[in-house]
């Protein structure tokens, strides 16, 4: 037994052995050009020198050599190996453990290599390694097989898969079986794919040759969708270490990814336009050389139920790793002649220039375009829908996008349709900030048709400015101007509004206020499912144009008004109040003169509520001056009252005590009491009677949608008054025809009546039925009279039927005329 420690810079046939392990164990670039194999296959295929550092070894007779350990150095790799064990009568060479550590630094050797007649001496013993390790910066983990010799020119790797590599013909030639799960040693997770491959490969020492094929059928649970990844067929890889150029043709290798029929992902894409399945077609070779990868031409088909999309990639240039370029072309059909073209440039960069590695990436594409006859998303339906546009992204500029749009027509359900829309708009900023912009929006006609009455808006032109944030949030500001429409029934001439508002956390905030050409003016405020109505403090003219429209007879001249409303949407609870204040104008023939109402309501449940609220009038000219009107106006169960209605009229009062605003049967009693006789007789201003005393009656009134009847009212004098007739044509005339009637008719002319008692009715058809009964005395003739008469006409108000001096005359001249 004898052992030696020694260093030597020679290159000893056990050294040859060992590079020729190495090198057959790093022989699998079967997949695509490996750094580490393409490094370490150079570095064993160059004249160059290698350093065995420490040698430990031990001879026992009579054959068997044992190296205990060695160590190799080389610039780009450190070799220990331990117990090396060789029988030279069996001529066997046993290896326990080879450890490989690879650290790559820049060499400016000459890398080109050439092909040589490779042939194994005769000598070469039977090789068997345990254990071989290769540690890289390049890998992930450490890469792990153990060796055996079958035959004299075969070797076998087995790292979990097997591969059988030989000599002939001074070529190296090799077939593997693995799976596709084995490349996990190159990346920190393992490969969520599993997949069975058979790979030949031949390799001369300059040019690498693989045939590949792959059966590929697995469910990813890792990946979005879950989908099935499927691929069968064929696929080659050639490399030429010399010139570091290689070859790639996956022509004949498909790839299609099947997604989960229930995929959250794609839940929000609309069924007519959700893929179904992918497929990646790269149907031209990749050329590989040391610096760039270059594709022709590569294409990802989706195809679904109803769509097709298509996105191409031409001239793919990837330069050291680090960049990559391609032009890009992407299109889609999908139903109702839906079609999408997109076209444009992509690249991305990685800067590893210090220690963080920063990726740099840019979309720029300048034509795109997308129409469709019908388009169906939810309850929106949209015809004729198009939009030309272009747009960029750039990781640190970056998002620009602009272009212009048009719809036929744009209809949300059965209540909401817009017609003739078109626009443009203009957006950029950036990824992570903010996105500022302008969106310009034309409508012909918006309808509503949730109202019973049609609401409809004609030229609606929009100018909005928008500021989008990445977390979600948004602001906009901007202006609406409306040419024409119709609100609720209700003709609207021009409208302007402005808005301003935000969205954040899933709620809106926004501030819209209306303004007419007549000068009203209206601001609406929501936040959430809050909405803040007001109507601030404006002349009463503003609205005139929408009163005109309820009875064109309404002519206002002055006043002012203000309103304000609080809308609950999600209790549908409305509080609100209004304040009309010393409103003056004309209703037909009538005169309004300070008008004061100032209501607070409340509407829940479906019931309104209104406060008690005093309501004034100075003046009401209905052929007859109504003065100094004042109720209380509230509610009581549901129903809107008047209560305590007092006024004054033909110099005297009236009252009544309450009557109830809707539209079911009511009774209401008028008391009037101190009405000046000479006020009623002066409506038909006949001249040459005059009518002095007080009157007081109660007139029942019946309400009901048939119309307002009178039951059993009456009229009674207050004391005494009188009646004079002088110089009137009409009773002269009567007296002149009936002479033998003219002492009998010369009683009214001077009489002090001391009784008036009448009932009164009155019909919903307007008849009045007026039976008076009047007592009294003719001084000059010293003579009492009894006057009785029924008197019926179909009168208009009952104002006209109280003109006395008119109801008596006629009376008395047609009962003469009669006789």
């Amino acid at each position: 037994m004898m052992s030696s420690l020694y260093t030597m810079k020679k290159r000893p046939p056990l050294l040859i052995i060992i590079a020729l392990i190495v090198l057959l164990a790093l022989s699998l670039s079967w997949w695509s050009r490996d750094r580490l194999a393409a490094s370490l296959a150079n570095t064993l295929l160059q004249k160059q020198e290698i350093v065995i550092d420490h040698l430990r070894w031990g001879y026992s007779y009579p054959a068997t050599l044992v190296i205990n350990t060695v160590q190799l150095e080389h610039p780009q790799a450190t070799i220990n190996m331990a117990k090396l064990s060789y029988d030279m009568t069996s001529n066997e060479l046993v290896v326990d453990n080879i450890d490989i550590q690879h650290h790559p630094v820049e060499s400016s050797v000459d890398n080109k290599t050439t092909s040589g007649s490779w042939s194994l001496p005769q000598w070469l013993p039977q090789l068997s390694v345990h254990q071989l390790a290769i540690s890289s910066p390049w890998l992930k983990k450490p890469f792990k097989a153990r060796l055996s010799q079958q035959r004299s020119n075969e070797l076998i790797i087995d790292a979990g898969w097997q591969a059988r590599i030989s000599l002939k013909q001074h070529q190296l030639h090799g077939a593997i079986r693995w799976q596709l799960s084995d490349l996990a040693l190159m990346f920190e997770q393992p490969m969520p794919l599993n997949a069975l491959l058979e790979t030949t490969f031949d390799f001369d020492g300059q040019y690498f040759q693989s045939q590949h094929h792959i059966e590929l059928a697995d469910t990813v649970e890792e990946w979005p969708c879950s989908p099935l990844v499927e691929a069968s067929g064929n696929f080659d890889f050639n490399y030429n270490i010399a010139n570091n150029q290689g070859l790639a043709l996956l022509n004949k290798l498909p790839i299609t990814v099947t997604p989960t029929p229930h995929c959250a992902l794609l839940d929000s894409v609309p069924v007519s336009l959700r893929p179904t399945k992918a497929t990646l077609n790269i149907d031209t070779p990749i050329s590989i050389d040391d610096q760039t990868v270059y594709l022709t031409h590569a294409s990802l088909q989706l195809q679904g139920s109803e769509c097709h999309y298509l996105l191409e990639l031409k001239k793919l240039v990837m330069t050291e790793m680090r960049t990559i370029e391609s032009h890009y072309q992407l299109s889609m059909n999908g139903p109702h002649t839906t079609h999408l073209q997109s076209e444009g440039e992509l690249s991305a960069s990685t800067d590893n220039s210090n220690s963080n590695s920063n990726t740099h990436w840019q979309i720029n594409s300048p034509k795109n375009h997308f129409d469709t006859a019908h388009l169906h998303l939810n309850d929106i339906k949209a015809d004729k829908l198009s939009s030309t546009f272009h747009f960029s992204a750039d990781d640190s500029k970056g998002l620009s996008i602009g272009g212009q749009y048009s719809a036929a027509s744009l209809q949300q359900g059965k209540t909401l349709k817009l017609s003739g829309i078109s626009g443009n708009f203009d957006l950029s900023g950036s990824l992570a900030g903010e996105l500022k912009g302008l969106v310009n929006n034309r409508i012909a006609d918006l309808t509503d048709y949730s109202q019973a009455e049609t609401t409809s808006l004609q030229a609606v032109n929009s100018k909005l400015n928008l500021n989008l944030k990445a977390n979600g949030s948004a602001r906009f500001d901007g202006k609406t101007a409306i040419r024409s429409g119709k609100i609720m029934g209700y003709k609207l001439g021009s409208l302007r509004i402005t808005h301003a508002g935000s969205w954040s956390d899933n709620q809106l905030a926004s501030n819209h206020q209306f303004t007419t050409p007549a000068g009203l003016e209206l601001t609406l405020q929501q936040h959430e499912q809050k909405l803040l109505i007001q109507l601030p403090r404006q002349g009463i003219l503003g609205i005139e144009p929408f009163l005109s429209q309820i009875d064109s007879q309404f002519d206002l001249s002055s006043g002012w008004m203000a309103a304000k409303a609080n809308v609950d949407l999600a209790s549908m609870q409305i509080d609100s109040s209004l304040k009309l204040v010393n409103i003056n104008g004309h209703y037909q023939d009538y005169e309004i003169e300070n008008f004061n109402f100032r209501p607070k309501f409340q509407l829940k449940n479906n019931k309104l509520d209104v406060s008690p609220s005093p309501l004034s009038l100075t003046r009401l000219s209905v052929g007859v001056d109504i003065t100094q009107l004042h109720t209380i106006i509230g509610s009581r169960d549901g129903n809107i009252e008047a209560r305590n209605i007092i006024g004054q009229v033909f110099d005297g009062h009236f009252q009544v005590p309450l009557l109830t605003i809707d539209s079911h049967p009511q009774q209401a009693i008028i008391e009037a009491y101190q009405i000046d006789a000479s006020k009623l007789i002066s409506l038909e201003q006949q001249s040459g009677i005059t009518v002095s005393g007080r009157l007081r009656g109660q007139l029942p009134l019946h309400i009901s949608p048939a119309g307002v009847e009178i039951k059993d009212g009456y009229l009674v004098n207050q004391g005494q008054g009188s009646l004079r007739i002088e110089n009137n044509a009409a009773f002269d005339g009567v007296k002149a025809q009936q002479q033998e009637l003219g002492h009998i008719l010369s009683l009214l002319e001077h009489l002090d009546f001391t009784a008036i008692d009448s009932q009164v009715n009155l019909s919903t058809e307007g008849w009045l039925s007026l039976k008076m009964q009047i007592q009294g005395y003719n001084a000059p003739q010293a003579q009492q009279v009894n006057f009785n008469y029924h008197h019926e006409e179909n009168i208009f108000t009952l104002m006209k039927a109280m003109r006395m001096g008119d109801i008596i005359e006629d009376q008395v001249i047609q009962g003469f005329e009669d006789k």
